[in-house]
Order: C-alpha cells, then structure tokens, then sequence
C-alpha cells in the first residue's frame, strides 16, 4: 500500500514539477521586429512538446480524414459566401508548365462577398510574349458572379475532380516576345484541364509531425486555441493535371497548349494581411510532382513547414520537414536568385534546385492591396531530375499601391421592385416593374432595362407589354386551348407519340387563332394603345417575347414571330394572338424541347411604337465571329431593320475597332446591294446608308447597352431624321460555345507524362469502338476505381482509389489502359510478378520496346522486403475473394434499383447505388487477376512456351461464355427437327417476323428454348458494357440472323438425322494426354505441380468468366434504371428525347435536373458527333497521346502475298477462306468453315464461333474472349496480329496455324469493280 502511494506521490510531484517548467520553457509573444521574420526558434523541451501535439493531432486526423468523395465532389461548386465576413473566399487556381518550358499558364478566380472577386490572367508563351489583364498587377476587381468567372475569365466544372474548362475571350495586355511596344489584343482561348493524380486535402494530408512542431513552438494558451480554431475555418485541396487547348491571338495566330500543372481549390475565410509565406511547387520530366511550402501565420503559429511529393504512378508522400528559411523570402528586394533546399519525406530526402526566370507581381487583400504576392516562374531539379515550377512569395505590401483597377463584367445591378402581389395584364415599357422576366418575358424585360439607361445617345420607342399574366388568362377563358394544351404537354412526356406531332403542333397554333380574347383582357389592350399616341391610331409593332428567350444561353431568334406595321386596336389584339400562337408552331416547340426548355412556355408581346426609319439594322458590339470585344460590327440599309434580319437584301457592312473606352475607329466599310424599290438616289447609294459619324454614335449605344446588361450584344436600331432608336437587344450567344473538336475531347484523360505507354488491348474487347459519355462516368470509372483498388490492396499504393483515372485512359471517347499504371505490380514492386507475362496477359505479347529503365523512372524500385511484403498482401487478398462470387450472385438474384415516380429521387437512387456497381467490377477484377496469377505461375514452368500454354489451356472446366454458340445451336437443330417442313421457311423469313414466329405457340419447343436461351444469357451482347447499346433480351432481333444461317446450313445437309453431327461441344481434352504434345518436356515431379497449377488456372478462367457474367447483368441493372429515369426525363420535359441520358455523364444529369439546361444540347451534339467518333482507330500502342489512324496509314497488302504473326492462343492448324468483319452486322454473310479475321471479339459474337473454322484477331490474349472459345471449340486462333483487317481481305485463301502464331496468305481474292 505504502509503494502504492510513493508512486501516485511521484508522479503527481513529476506532472507539477513538468508543468512550471513547460511554463518557464514557453517564450512569451514575438516582438514586432520577431514577427516580421516570422522564424519562431525551439525552446527547451520542444521535443517533448512536439510528441505530445504529434499524438495529439495524429489521433485528430485519423478520426477526420475520412472525408466523403461524394461530399469532396459537392464542394467543387461555388459555395455560399458569407456576406458578412470581408475575409469570406471562394476560389479555383490553375497552372501549367509546357514540358520545355515554351508555355506557362497562371489562372485563378477568387469569388470575394459583396460581388467582388480576385483574378489572375498570365500566359507567357515564347512565341507569343506575356499575356495578362489589364489591371495587372492589381487582382480585385468589381463583378465577380454565382459561379467562378469574373473580368471575362470563367471556369466550369465538367466533371468534378476529374475535368475543368477554363475560358476567356476578350481583351489583354501583350508584352512581345520580341521586345516591341506593349500593347492591347484581343485573346481567346479554351483549356480542358483533366486530373492525373489524386485529391491531396491539406484538411488530412498534411503530416502530424510538421504540425506538431508548429504548435510545439508555440505558448499554449486558450487565446492560441481559438485562434487556431479560426485559422481552421478553411478548406483547401489540390490535384494535378493535364492542361490542354487551344490560344488565338489577335494578329498572331492560333497555338496548342499542352501543359501540366496544379488545380488549386481553397474555400472559407482568409485573411491575406495575416499571412506570409514561401510556396514551392513544380513538376519533373518523369511525371513526380512536389510541393513545399512554410508558412507563417501572425495570430497563431510562426512557422508551419508542409507539403507532398506523388510520384507519376500515384504514390504519396508527405513532407515531415524542409530546411526553407522564410527570413530569406521576407524581402522582395532581395529574393534569392539561384538556391536550393532540402526536404524529407516519410519515404525519402529530396533535394530542389531552384532558378528564377520570370516574376509576376500580384496585389490582392480584403482593400485590394493588402499584401504583395510574388509569382517566380522558375526552371528546378528534384534530386537532380530537370523540370519547370513556381516559387510563389506571399509578404505584406512593401510599397504603396495604388488603388485597384475596375472590370465591371456583370450588369449594374438594378433594384427590381416587388410586383407586390400584382400581375398586371399589361404594364409600360417605363414602368420599373417591366424589368421583371417572368412578367415580360426576355424581349421585355431587356428593353426596359435599356430604357433605364437614360441616355440622350438613343431613345427607346414608347410602348407596353402584354404580359404573360395576360397569357394565363386568355388560356383560362378559352376551354378548348386548356384541351389542347394538356394533350401537347402529354405528347411529349410519352417516350413515343403515336400521333402526328407536326399536326398536333398546327391544331394547337390554329386553336389560338381561333379564340377569342375575353372582353377584360381586350379591354386593358386597347387602352393602353390609344394612350400611346392621343388622338391617332399609330402604327406600332407587335413582337412576342417568351420567357425563355434573349438570354445567355439561349437567345431564341427567330423562333417567335414579329408583326410590323400594324394600325387600330382589332389588329393589335388579332396580332397579340398571333404572337401567342407562335409559341406553338412545330419550329418553336421544337426548339424549346432541343434545348430542355419547358413546352407549355410562358410569353409576353411587346407592342411598340413603329419607327418610320430611312435606314435600320443591326449592331453587334463584339465581333460575332471571333467574340473580339475591341470590334463593332454594323449591318445598315434602307428601309426597315426587318430587311436585314429576314436577309432580303445584302447590308452595308461597317466594321469599328474601339481605339479607347469612348472612341471608335471606322476601320472598314463594305457596301450591300439594296432593294430595287429602295428609293433613294445614286448619289446615296455611292456612299453608304449610313454615316461614319452615326455609325460612331451607334458604336457607343452599344457599348452602353453592353454595360448595362453585361454581355455582349446584338441590337436592332433605326435612324429617322437623324435619330437613333433602339428596338430590341439579345445576347451573342455562339462566343462561347465548344466546337466539335473540344466536344470530342472533352473527357478526355490525362497523362501524368508523354513517355506513358498506352494500349487498346483487352480494353478494346470489354469496351470496343468509342463509348457514351454515361458509360464512361459509370463503367469506365468503376473499371479503373477496380484496378486502382486492386493495387491498393497489394500495399503498392497506400492511398485510397483517385478519383482521377489512372489505370485507364479515355481519348476521343475510346478506352485505352495506362500500362505505366499497371506497371506497378511488375517484380520491381511485388516479388515473384514478371513484367513478361503482364505483358502477353494484357497485350498479347512481350513489349520490348517499353523498358525496365522506363517502367523504373515511372514506378520506382521498390527494396526487397517492400516487394515480398506486397507480395504476401496479394497473395491474401487473391485468397480472401473465394466467396465472393456467390455473394455477388446472392445479391444479382434480388438487385435491382429502386423504380422511382420523379426524377430527382430516381436520380438519388441510382446514385445511392453505385457503390455495389463499383463492388461488382471489383470481384471481376479480383477474379480477371486470380486468373493471370496461376497463368503466370504456369509460364515459368513451361518457360512461356504459348504453343504448350494454350494446349495445357484447352480443357477448360466449364465456362458460362463457352455455352452461348451450342445453347444457339442446339436452338437451331430443334427448329430443324421440329419444324422439319418449315424450316427453310423460317431462314427466309424478315428478322421481325422470325422472331414473331419464336413467340408463338406455333414455335413449341424452339420457342420456349429461345426464351430460356434469353432468360439465361438474355442481358449479354455486343458491347455489352456499353449501356447505351441494348441487351438481347431488350432487342433479340441480333440473334435473328445467325440462328437463320445455322437452319439454313443443316437443312442445306438434306436429312435432318445428319445434322446433329454438326452440333459444335466444347474440347474435352484430358490434361494427361496433353503432356504428350508438349514441346517442353517435364519431369514427373513437375507434372504434377503443373498439372495442379492446370486446375487452377482452368478454375481461374471459369471463375473470370462467370464474374464477368455477372457485373454485365450488374450492367444491365443500372441500364434499365438509367432508361427509367431518360423516360422520367422526357415526361418531366427535361430531355426532348430518352436516349439523350447516355450522352450526358452522371454529374451532368443531377446538373440538369439542378435547372442546367443548356446541357441539353449538349447532349445532342454529342450524339450527333458519336457516329464520327466510332469510326476513329487507333494503334494497339502508342506512346503519350494516341494519334489516329488516318486512311492513308493503313498498309493495302492484298495485293501480295503476306505472312502475319501473332500470339498462339488455340492450337491446330487451318486453310480456308477468310472472312473479314470489323462490324457485327455484317457477321450474317459468315458462311461455314470461314476463317474469321476481326478487330476482337467479345460475347456478342460467341454464337458465330459455330460457324467459323478459325479465327484471327488484332488484339487479345492467352485469357481473351476469342481465346477461351476458340479453345473451347478446338478452333485455332491467333490472336495479336497487328491491322489483320487491313492486310487480309475477304475471300482471301489463308492459312492460320495457332501452334505457332502465323497467318499465311495462300491465295489473294480478286478485287470486285
């Protein structure tokens, strides 16, 4: 008891006596002169403090650093901005660094309260100069918007962690290159930028020990703690990627960017005057990227040293310390030129070298000039490996700044008046409530806005508007338009109109021309008619103006009719009814359904004051080509404007460059052609219709009106008497739109560098031809968060799956796998794996020419013990995987989405459920990767002998894809047997009525096994991970056709009995027989360690199989959810056609069900462009970006006799007639005993391998599809064969030996004319 108590005594004296030292230990707060260096030194027993904060943190990150991928992929979008709070941010900053040097990129938008906003524009080009904005070095400007754009720079999040799009055109400061005179050009440019490595959240990733030391130098007191409290109140993540685009530059032509660079995302409070700070980030000729930084926080910690290095295969680390010294960047006068430091990771010490070429000077802060950022674009080494980085210097402001630069971007904002309860019928043109759109529809609302300008340059003709209110009541007085209307709005929310739209469309436009306007309704017209002119009644115009048209992203011109010239109140109201009937044409409905707009839209009509003008037009106020803002273009001619819109005659074209914010310079003028009947005289017509001086005047109406609205403009004008009058103003929409190309491209992968091997093999059979952008955000996506997984169970990685792909690569919507990325399961990081058979298992063969010196760089070298650790981890996660299938199975037997009765739940659903989508292609990765291993483990016994390899592989266990071409062929037989009368018939009937026929009672027995048939291997097909492509249970009618041409085939036998002899069954070969025809002779010993290695790859192969089966059906079940919710789409007028849904990725579809209409027509385009990208090849490897194969690449070797190699996969040897297919619908004219020749096959061609007699592919393995029924069926198959499909032609006699790997042409067919 008494030891008991010395104890407690002991350590209680020990705590008191530690706690009055720690308190003589910590120092007290920095000098002012201390605290502008920022360099807190350690004081006594900073060690101990540093384990105790180390622990301490540590514990509080592993209980915090789980942050959601879904919840990291919300926060891509704007946030909300406390208005309150001046230190509130909100930001996006992109850099890139051109491999040579050639180009650098520095963008950020920084979204600050009260409608401001920090933005940085620099691209240096060599060729070009620098580019920047023209308040540079000033970054806070006026303008900032809801979403990430501000000063004309905008960046949009296509697909969150994964592919931005930043974009600008507009006006920027040119510093030649060339040593000329600065000057202003016009810039336009569209960057993709794709990710390539992983989120690196400083919230989780910072290591505990750089923080610990942090705190550790600091006192412990409440007042720090809720300082750091505040501090924290800050999330900031960041991601490397490729920067790619294009950049036209006003007279000096248009330049590719290929960049790789930084996204940085930052949102929360910062305060800028707190800060200080030396960056350093960069990126090195292998791909390794890095990033340190020490940073100085005046209210809390004093010297706070982080960072990260990821290696190009993805692999972290975390920077523990750097020997940067801040006191030597606290100094812009005497920044170190040419330096170096030195950091350690928890993996290695690293060493920078670090050379200045080019300093951009940045202020910013809460005033707007708080702090001075200095951003040193430098040329560095990591570990003595040549690269390009910045070095970025945060200090307080040394110099007096002057006050920011203004960009005003966004309209000045106008105080829209409340409505307060009323909807007017009608309402004038001056009244303030007209600027409401959904009371005046777009046209209305826009001309009020601009009357509000009150300008003596211009004048608005006096009007009013009938507003949409008016609509709704006309609509409410005439019953039969109420029938009319809900049919139309039912027309579209069915999949399929039975009905003739364009005729339904007419009776709906015809119902309005026939209704009456109810006598109040009349009434409120006429009389604000009359008051338009006292007295007379004038001319006026009468133009419709639908909610949904002039803006931004959709103008709508032309879509709704104008009528001019229209005198007295019964043609004013006839007229009014005309306009409302426009809404309902077939091209306005149409066009509204094209871009996702509601059908039963709202509309108002503008009727104004007719302007008797001598000459009128249209003005754009950028030049609508280009987007070039320092251009005004001016269509004029005579008469009224309505010429010059409907193209009636060729306008005068007058063409002004802005020489200052008030000047324009007439650079040029080209004379039209006017109408016969014009009626003014030559001497006119000589000199143009319209002025030098008006056409100035009229260039700065625009420029007002621009800035009123903020974007830019296209007006329609008029001159009477030497005035100028404005009679309507819509947005340029076409500036921004992407072209085919960046639409192509727009979810294209990236590389963490050029040197990366690429390939389509095994890719190209599970995923062939270009895939739907769907297809790529679900499959494609889980494909790669598989493989990333599988090796992060290895422990090659230690961090969890990317969000950004990295296994594999999608170019111009076709797939490709990253082989650098799976290079990190060869030997040099997993004991006993072998590069070789990685190799022949993923492409077929051995790839010399990518070397180990290569794979090293990229990968690393891994030490012995690290390779037999993950080894050992492989090993026990293969294991682990044994009851996977059957649970897999278990679920499928029950899974299904959950159907919904709305889009957004339907939409919640589907996503709710991806993880058991992303699960099931793990278990088939799993499986695909047990497979290899007992391959892989069976070539180093046979010494990779291919032609011993598919001998030993020919006696397969049962596999579920091998059943296919018998299950169809024991269809056929029994529709021989028992329809023995008929069944020629049935080889000549049409595919429809074929199929008809199945489903009758006439059919028996064939029918009920063509519905087993369907029921078993129903959710399979060509492409069948594709979810745009249908299933043949959901279209059979592609089974059709080969089941015709095997009745065809035994009834062309003439008895009915003999044509059971041609029943294909699988090879049943004996594993000991097979030891005989080896080339590799074995010793008893080793044949039964390689006939127990047999069994097991023989499972592995059938355990692959059946898992693929099964995440096809896992794909089926979400096609069918994703088809519900296009059918909801449609019905909830969201999408104008189902099928739209497969072009749109998934985060785009929650964007448009979020109100993103404009995706709408995205979708369109891309299925307009989507044939075109089927049609592209590419070679089987490539190196960096695949380059397309053009026409005149494709070697015509028909001519001659040839001899091919490839990979043998199925032994025997065959002569006969070649059949070339590289499309399945022309796999009907295979006839029997043909030597197929294909791209590659996948399970939609399983039922042909009947017909065939062997079999030649481009690409493909020893596990391939085409390999493991050829196997089956004892075909021979060579597989690998480089542009087979263009080497050999159809009819071509061929020889294809499968034990050896050669195809010999024998004979060359003739050519046809």
């Amino acid at each position: 008891m008494m030891a008991l108590l010395l104890v407690v005594a002991t350590s209680i004296a020990f705590v008191v006596f530690i706690h009055k030292l720690f308190q003589k230990a910590w120092r007290p707060p920095l000098s002012s002169k201390e605290a502008k260096v920022a360099e807190h030194k350690p004081g006594v027993l900073f060690q101990l403090k540093t384990w105790i904060a180390y622990w301490k943190v540590k514990r509080q990150m592993a209980e915090h650093s789980a942050v959601p991928t879904s919840e990291l992929l919300d926060q891509e979008c704007p946030r909300h901005l406390a208005d309150k709070n001046d230190f509130a941010l909100d930001s996006v900053f992109i850099s890139g660094f051109a491999a040579d040097g050639s180009a650098n990129v520095l963008l950020r938008v920084a979204r600050r309260p009260g409608g401001k906003a920090e933005v940085w524009l620099v691209i240096q080009h060599n060729e070009i100069g620098i580019l920047r904005l023209g308040c540079h070095p000033f970054c806070s400007v006026e303008g900032g918007t809801d979403g990430f754009s501000a000063a004309g720079l905008r960046f949009e999040c296509i697909d969150p962690c994964r592919v931005w799009r930043a974009t600008y055109n507009g006006i920027l400061r040119l510093l030649p290159a060339n040593g000329g005179e600065e000057r202003d050009v016009h810039v336009r440019f569209a960057f993709r930028w794709s990710a390539y490595t992983g989120i690196i959240n400083f919230d989780c990733h910072v290591h505990p020990w750089c923080i610990a030391e942090a705190l550790a130098r600091e006192k412990w007191t409440k007042e720090l703690q809720d300082k750091l409290a505040q501090a924290s109140k800050q999330t900031h993540w960041e991601q490397w990627g490729q920067l790619q685009g294009s950049l036209s530059v006003e007279d000096l032509g248009t330049f590719s960017l290929n960049a790789r660079g930084m996204r940085d995302r930052s949102f929360g409070l910062r305060d800028w005057a707190n800060l200080q700070y030396a960056l350093h980030f960069g990126r090195v000729e292998n791909g390794t990227v890095f990033q340190v930084v020490v940073v100085s926080r005046q209210d809390s910690f004093h010297r706070l040293a982080a960072g990260y290095v990821v290696k190009p295969n993805g692999v972290f680390e975390s920077v523990t310390s750097c020997n940067v010294d801040l006191s030597h960047f606290s100094d812009f006068a005497n920044l170190p030129t040419d330096y170096g430091f030195s950091f350690e990771t928890d993996c290695g010490k690293y060493t920078v070298e670090c050379q200045p070429e080019t300093e951009h000077i940045f202020f910013h802060g809460n005033s707007g000039s708080e702090v001075e950022i200095r951003e040193r674009l430098s040329r560095i080494s990591l570990n003595g490996i040549a690269g390009r980085g910045t070095n970025e210097v945060c200090n307080k402001c040394s110099r007096i700044a002057a006050g920011p630069a203004v960009l005003c971007e966004r309209p000045t904002q106008v105080q829209v008046p409340s409505l307060g309860g009323q909807n007017p019928l009608t309402i004038s043109l001056s009244d303030p409530k007209c600027v409401h759109l959904k009371l005046t529809g777009g046209k209305g609302a826009q001309l009020a806005r601009i009357q509000a300008i009150g300008t003596k340059l211009f004048t608005v003709p006096s009007g009013f508007c009938v507003t949409t209110q008016a609509l709704e009541q006309h609509i409410e007085a005439n019953s039969q338009l109420k029938v009319l209307l809900g049919e139309l709005k039912m027309s579209w929310r069915q999949a399929e109109y039975d009905g003739d739209i364009h005729q339904l469309h007419q009776r709906v436009a015809d119902g309005f021309l026939q209704s009456n306007i109810p006598d109040h309704l009349a009434e409120a017209i006429c009389s604000d008619y009359n008051q338009l002119v006292h007295d007379i009644e004038p001319e006026v115009a009468v133009r419709s103006s639908a909610v949904g048209e002039d803006s931004v992203e959709n103008s709508s011109a032309g879509q709704m009719e104008t009528y001019l010239n229209v005198r007295g109140s019964a043609s004013v109201l006839e007229h009014v009814v005309r306009c409302w009937a426009s809404l309902y044409t077939h091209r306005a409905v149409q066009n509204r359904r094209q871009h996702g707009e509601p059908v039963l839209d709202q509309m108002a009509v503008v009727v104004q004051l007719m302007v008797p003008a001598h000459v009128s037009g249209v003005l754009f106020t950028a030049d609508p080509l280009t987007g070039n803002p320092k251009t005004t273009v001016i269509n004029a001619a005579y008469g009224l404007g309505e010429n010059v819109v409907s193209g009636k005659v060729t306008p005068d074209t007058i063409v002004l460059k802005k020489t200052s914010a008030e000047a324009f310079l007439v650079k040029s003028i080209t004379r039209g052609v006017p109408l016969p009947d014009a009626g003014n005289d030559e001497t006119q017509n000589m000199l143009g219709c319209l002025t030098q001086h008006n056409a100035q005047v009229l260039a700065k109406i625009g420029q007002e009106i621009e800035s009123a609205l903020g974007f830019s403009v296209d007006v329609e004008w008029a001159e009477e008497n030497g005035n100028l009058y404005v009679l309507q103003a819509r947005p340029i929409t076409a500036i921004q739109i992407e072209n085919d190309n960046e639409l192509m491209h727009e979810l294209d992968s990236a590389l963490a560098s050029d040197k990366e091997w690429l390939t389509t093999c095994n890719a190209g059979e599970v995923l062939p031809g270009a895939i739907s952008p769907l297809s790529q955000s679900l499959v494609v996506q889980a494909v790669d968060a598989a493989m990333q997984n599988l090796q992060v169970e290895w422990g090659v990685v230690s961090s969890s799956a990317s969000p950004a792909m990295k296994e594999m690569v999608v170019y111009s919507g076709h797939v490709f796998i990253n082989l650098y990325s799976v290079s990190n399961l060869y030997e040099n990081n997993v004991l006993l794996a072998s590069k070789e058979m990685s190799d022949l298992s993923v492409c077929g063969k051995v790839l010399d020419e990518m070397t180990w010196d290569s794979i090293r760089e990229h990968s690393g070298q891994s030490p012995f013990w690290t390779r037999t650790r993950n080894c050992i981890n492989g090993i026990k996660y293969l294991r682990s995987g044994s009851n996977k299938l059957d649970e897999l199975d278990s679920l499928l037997s029950s899974f299904w989405v959950p159907t919904k009765s709305n889009t957004s739940d339907m939409y919640r659903a589907i996503t709710a459920d991806w993880p058991r989508y992303f699960d099931a292609w793990s278990t088939h990765v799993l499986f695909t990767s047990r497979s290899s291993l007992w391959i892989s483990a069976l070539t180093s016994l046979v010494k990779c002998n291919m032609n011993d390899l598919s001998l030993l592989l020919s006696c397969s266990s049962h596999v579920i894809s091998a059943d296919i071409p018998s299950a169809v062929e024991r269809l056929a037989d029994v529709i021989v047997h028992e329809n023995h009368g008929s069944a020629a018939s049935f080889a000549d009937l049409s595919e429809d009525d074929a199929l008809k026929f199945l489903y009758t009672e006439e059919s028996n027995e064939a029918g009920r096994a063509f519905r087993q048939f369907l029921e078993k291997h129903g959710h399979r097909c060509l492409r069948e991970t594709e979810l745009l492509v249908k299933p043949w249970a959901a279209d059979p009618t592609s089974l059709i056709p080969v089941i015709q041409s095997l009745v065809r085939q035994r009834t062309s036998l003439g008895s009915v009995e003999n044509s059971t002899d041609h029943i294909a069954e699988p090879n049943k070969a004996d594993i000991d027989s097979v030891f005989d025809k080896l080339n590799v002779k074995l010793s008893s010993m080793k044949r039964k360690w390689v006939k127990s290695i047999v069994l097991k790859a023989r499972d592995g192969v059938e355990q692959r199989e059946r898992a693929k089966s099964m995440v096809v059906k896992m794909s089926d079940r979400f096609r069918q959810a994703y088809q519900h919710l296009g059918k909801l789409m449609v019905s909830e007028e969201y999408l104008p056609d189902k099928e739209l849904i497969f072009f749109l990725t998934h985060f785009e579809i929650g964007q448009l069900l979020q109100g993103k209409r404009s995706l709408v027509i995205k979708a369109v385009r891309r299925k307009k462009l989507y044939p075109i990208q089927m049609e592209l090849r590419y070679p089987v490897h490539s190196v960096g970006t695949p380059q397309q194969i053009q026409e005149e690449d494709v070697d015509d070797s028909s001519s001659v006799s040839l001899a091919l190699h490839g990979m043998p996969v199925s032994c025997g040897t065959i002569e006969g007639k070649a059949r070339v297919v590289t499309n399945l619908k022309d796999a009907v004219n295979i006839l029997p005993g043909e030597i197929l020749v294909t791209h590659c096959t996948d399970v939609g061609w399983s039922a042909y391998f009947t017909l065939i007699g062997g079999l030649v592919t481009e690409l493909g393995g020893l596990i391939s599809h085409g390999a493991v029924i050829a196997r089956e069926y004892g075909l021979p198959c060579v597989a690998s064969v480089e542009r087979a499909t263009s080497s050999i032609r159809t009819g071509d006699i061929i020889k294809v030996d499968g034990s050896q790997g050669i195809i010999v042409q024998i004979k060359v067919a003739k050519m046809k004319n």
